[in-house]
């Protein structure tokens, strides 16, 4: 099943302030694969001043809305996006996530199913958020099972349109899938003055310079899980774009909702537009799968 809609309540307190924030967002369909995503039944109380949040933001759509009682709706593309409210002069954090086939995934790849239709997660600075799925979709459903992915592979460039395709960048990653760990360890080989941010689900890495390395893993939730892998390259103003993605649901490991990756079938290929002149290029392939 897909998550469409969410119920998010939110409460703080202490030195980032005393408050409460509760909402929904719902997903609907549009044309060219995208989503419009719509913020509404917003109710929110600073118990420090007495003030309501005065503005709703989204990023990376860098997109507000300073009237938070009236629906609020913006675009995504299958991709991480976050929303804050505006209150007391700070940025409150509304819902952090990803929209990824139409559903909504947890910032740590958490997906929301009927039996287990909520998270919970607390930080000091931004509260304790409760969210949970009220409405869900049929998911597409695999009709073969094959073994699990136990190691993957990427490799992702940024290619010169404008001169044959030439590479400016690429970075190699080499991924290990331990129970709910993941590994990720891999090269980055660029011009000298850029860095390269590498994300892999709710963990940040960054090295620069070519020739560097870079490490790091992410912990999927427990049962069904997504796992992301996004990279952006800086100076630039484009935003993260997908490296390679896999779904844990049950015992299999999928590209998509219901399409395994397989011996036969073993890679996933994204790209898209990174500036005028550039696009990006990435192969996702599993190496390695499980013993029947």
């Amino acid at each position: 099943m897909s998550c469409v809609e969410l119920s998010v309540n939110i409460s703080g307190s202490g030195q980032f302030g005393n408050y409460t924030i509760s909402g929904n967002l719902k997903y609907f369909p549009a044309a060219n694969k995208t989503g419009i995503i719509q913020v509404s039944n917003v109710s929110s109380i600073s118990y420090d001043t007495g003030n309501s949040g005065q503005m709703i933001c989204t990023i990376p759509q860098n997109d507000c809305n300073s009237n938070v009682s009236m629906p609020y709706n913006f675009t995504s593309d299958n991709e991480y996006f976050e929303t804050g409210m505006a209150m007391d002069g700070l940025n409150k954090v509304f819902w952090r996530g990803y929209l990824d086939e139409g559903s909504f995934s947890g910032n740590n790849g958490f997906i929301y199913t009927p039996n287990s239709t909520c998270m919970l997660w607390k930080n000091p600075s931004l509260g304790e958020h409760n969210e949970c799925c009220v409405a869900f979709a049929p998911a597409i459903q695999a009709q073969t099972t094959y073994p699990k992915c136990k190691a993957f592979r990427s490799r992702f460039s940024i290619l010169n349109a404008d001169d044959n395709f030439s590479i400016f960048a690429t970075v190699t990653m080499n991924y290990t899938v331990n129970g709910n760990l993941v590994t990720g360890s891999g090269n980055y080989s660029g011009p000298s003055n850029t860095t390269i941010f590498y994300r892999l689900t709710d963990f940040m890495m960054s090295k620069s310079a070519d020739g560097l390395s870079l490490t790091g893993n992410a912990t999927l939730k427990d049962g069904d899980a997504k796992f992301f892998a996004f990279a952006m390259i800086s100076p630039s103003d484009n935003g993260y774009l997908t490296v390679g993605r896999f779904i844990r649901r049950g015992d299999q490991t999928l590209m998509s909702e219901g399409k395994p990756f397989t011996p036969q079938n073993n890679c996933d290929y994204f790209n898209e537009q990174y500036s005028p002149n550039q696009v990006s290029s990435s192969q996702f392939c599993c190496q390695t799968f499980e013993s029947n």
